[in-house]
């Protein structure tokens, strides 16, 4: 295959990504039932604080700006992004 005949496959390629919906290439949001919840909190937000909140506890001083004082913080994440991913 030339070069010439790559450039119309590219193109053809980008127009149907492109063209798709964005509910068909994002993943809806993940909302936690209770049990996740709970599991969380007595299981996993006791580790975080005693590991990990002195570095990054969210003062002015935290690294990378990532706090662990709760879940939506670890989904926001710091300056390299979200540090958990739902799901």
């Amino acid at each position: 295959m030339t070069q010439y005949q790559r450039i119309p496959l590219l193109v053809l390629i980008l127009a149907v990504l492109f063209s798709q919906p964005d509910s068909v290439c994002a993943a809806e949001p993940v909302r936690p039932d209770a049990s996740q919840l709970e599991f969380f909190e007595q299981h996993i937000r006791p580790v975080l604080i005693e590991k990990c909140a002195d570095c990054h506890s969210g003062d002015a001083d935290a690294e990378s700006t990532l706090t662990v004082h709760s879940r939506a913080a670890l989904i926001q994440g710091g300056d390299y992004g979200p540090a958990i991913l739902p799901g």
